[in-house]
């Protein structure tokens, strides 16, 4: 039987101009109820690259 893994996760993200390298900021936190983006965020991700990279995972986890 599969069993689905939960994953919840907060974000917070700016409209900066980019850092050399970057397309976007994009950080994660764990959630929490108070809905607090604070301390060092779990997972950054910084191109859209990245992005579907994660994406793919969460998928690929959920499958198996």
């Amino acid at each position: 039987m599969k069993s689905i893994v939960e994953k919840n996760y907060i974000y917070e993200t700016a409209v900066n101009p980019p850092v050399s390298g970057e397309e976007f900021s994009l950080e994660l936190f764990h959630y929490s109820p108070d809905l607090s983006c604070s301390g060092t965020p779990c997972k950054k991700i910084n191109t859209f690259d990245e992005l579907l990279q994660m994406i793919d995972e969460f998928e690929e986890e959920t499958k198996h």
